[in-house]
């Protein structure tokens, strides 16, 4: 909201409040935040504005017209209940977003035109991208990192890296330092499910969009994961053919994350499928790493009689199961999601991990940033969710897969 307010500005106004606008630009530069923030509490305070949206609405109307208006003539253009526009009018002139004029009409204030002028300088410098990862420890966020780098650079941005090792309160942490320290957008690899209402309302109030990256999240202003639904169901299938539509399958699961969960949801939708497959045990860590793949496969040996197939929702989970089955003399087929170089190397060699679901790292930062960037110059984005498409690796089409990690 605050960048839509940021924006109304040079392209909206009328000419004769420009010139008054870019006196304001060094000011406004100096005290950016202060202004985003005084926005934010005279748009949002409980009690004194009934709706954020109809109030950008209200003075989005009068940028776009160019002229003063009543309140009755603003309510029956938005179609809102004179009493809600009188109530935001009012509430708008106390901050000087609007003035009153002598006629009883509403014009844009002086704070409008010094967020207006913010707005325009600020398109002209370098955006600070807060980029949250899981674990640079995992090749997945390295290889999103070496992209973020190459992205940022070529923008001429600032990259601003958090690595929460994989605890959640390091993260929300994290978030709130990149916020402070003045993020102009903040992508996040959620290491959890959350909820994450606390950091999202601090990132609102700064007016800085939140991007969900790798991981759906609840509350954000657009999310950019790969389709990690339809990665679990493609698993799903390859285990079910490998079978032949008969066996008993283990799901080795990692961090509460809803990456992980819609992974395990799609292939327990493919296992439907399959009336000859059941599912034997569910096994699940709090860490996406080979130890943790070790430690289940070690257990899934132990307790269970029969087991003919493996799901890990992560290589490096699949790599941990491998090299168990390795030390216990077992050769139990695996499948994962990932598409790491290691987990295709092993895929090459003859398993026990024999295919995996490949996500693409760059291009999911790559697309990210570029939304980032859209979404700090208030520029509004018709789709929210953006699922970038996954295939599976496996032997025969390994050769030609761009690796990544």
């Amino acid at each position: 909201m605050v960048a839509t307010l940021l924006m109304l500005g040079m392209s909206l106004m009328c000419s004769k409040f420009r010139t008054h606008a870019r006196l304001l630009v060094t000011k406004c530069m100096v005290d950016r935040v202060r202004c985003q923030r005084r926005c934010e509490s005279v748009m949002l305070q409980p009690g004194r504005v009934p709706a954020a949206a109809r109030a950008v609405a209200l003075l989005r109307h009068l940028a776009r017209t160019g002229r003063p208006s009543t309140a009755s003539a603003m309510a029956k253009e938005l179609a809102l209940p004179r009493t809600s526009v009188l109530g935001i009018c009012d509430a708008l002139v106390d901050d000087r977003m609007l003035v009153r004029l002598a006629d009883g009409r509403f014009w844009l204030g002086s704070h409008v035109l010094e967020l207006a002028a913010a707005s325009a300088a600020m398109l002209g410098r370098p955006l600070g991208v807060g980029l949250l990862v899981v674990s640079r420890a995992n090749k997945f966020y390295t290889a999103m990192l070496h992209a973020a780098t190459r992205e940022a650079s070529a923008a001429g941005g600032q990259l601003l890296v958090r690595d929460a090792e994989e605890s959640s309160q390091t993260q929300r942490d994290q978030w709130h330092e990149l916020i402070d320290e003045g993020a102009d957008v903040i992508i996040v690899d959620s290491v959890d499910t959350g909820p994450h209402a606390v950091e999202l309302d601090h990132a609102r109030r700064a007016g800085v969009p939140v991007i969900a990256i790798g991981s759906r999240l609840d509350g954000v202003d657009v999310s950019v994961t790969s389709d990690n639904t339809q990665a679990g169901l493609l698993a799903g299938r390859r285990l079910a053919e490998v079978l032949q539509g008969r066996g008993r399958v283990a799901i080795l699961d990692g961090l509460r994350k809803n990456a992980n969960i819609d992974r395990v949801a799609g292939f327990r939708e493919a296992i439907r499928d399959s009336d000859g497959i059941e599912i034997a045990a569910h096994y699940q860590e709090e860490h996406d790493t080979s130890a943790a793949g070790q430690r289940m496969m070690v257990r899934a040996l132990t307790d269970l009689p029969e087991v003919d197939a493996v799901f890990a929702v992560c290589d490096p989970i699949a790599m941990g199961a491998a090299a168990s089955q390795r030390d216990a003399g077992a050769a139990i087929p695996i499948v994962s999601v990932d598409g790491r170089s290691d987990a295709v190397d092993s895929i090459v060699s003859g398993g026990p991990l024999i295919a995996s679901v490949a996500q693409d790292p760059a291009r999911l930062i790559t697309a990210a940033i570029t939304i980032g960037r859209e979404l700090a110059r208030g520029r509004p984005l018709a789709q929210r969710a953006h699922l970038i498409p996954v295939r599976i690796i496996d032997a025969d089409n390994a050769r030609g897969y761009e690796r990544w990690g």
